[in-house]
């Protein structure tokens, strides 16, 4: 979710491709082979309201709802913080 977040602000677009989401949560993979499995976690994140998808053709669209928006930057926030909390190294 938080790569989709990432190209929704990268792209300023709300609907990107999953064809784009894909290529990015695997580089160089075969489309065709991890479709299925990020298929699958879109449906769920959808039955979660946490995503839409639509579909014009054959390609398949997506966007975060209000939700998934407030959970990905929460997410962000929360990596920031946990970055900014390390303790000191001694050297």
């Amino acid at each position: 979710m938080i790569i989709l977040f990432r190209l929704i602000s990268r792209e300023h677009s709300q609907w990107i491709p999953m064809k784009l989401l894909v290529n990015n949560i695997y580089p160089g993979q075969d489309y065709n082979r991890v479709r299925t499995t990020i298929f699958e976690y879109m449906r769920l994140f959808e039955d979660l309201g946490m995503i839409k998808r639509a579909k014009r053709g054959t390609r398949t669209y997506i966007t975060l709802t209000e939700k998934g928006t407030t959970i990905a930057k929460k997410k962000l926030a929360g990596k920031a913080k946990k970055v900014l909390e390390l303790p000191e190294i001694e050297t």
